[in-house]
């Protein structure tokens, strides 16, 4: 797990995090318990978040019972997966095609969340 950029940050001053190399797996729960953790302790009424992945989760019944519970304490969670289907695991789901993709799709997922 990465954290590319923290809370405020300008995501020009951090462009290079974003670049990451395959690690092998997909340790979507750890990711998600940090990322949940640290939005219910943030004091913003919304929150929201989202997971971009390229793979199933190393353990699916977890990932999906964190996403419930996160859910539930109402965080907004959405997921986009790159050449994989991620709506089983997310309420809110999207697939992309290539990572030229994630432009459209993140305006799209911007707009559906100013819009509710």
């Amino acid at each position: 797990m990465t954290a590319i950029l923290a809370h405020g940050e300008r995501v020009a001053t951090r462009a290079g995090a974003f670049v990451q190399n395959a690690r092998g797996g997909t340790p979507m729960t750890g990711a998600l318990w940090f990322a949940a953790a640290d939005l219910l302790a943030r004091g913003e009424g919304r929150k929201v978040l989202l997971t971009l992945t390229d793979g199933e989760p190393n353990d699916v019944r977890s990932a999906l019972d964190l996403i419930t519970r996160a859910t539930q304490a109402g965080i907004e969670c959405i997921g986009i997966g790159i050449r994989h289907d991620v709506s089983r695991l997310f309420p809110v789901a999207v697939r992309i095609e290539d990572v030229a993709d994630l432009k459209t799709a993140l305006f799209g997922i911007a707009e559906r969340l100013l819009l509710a």
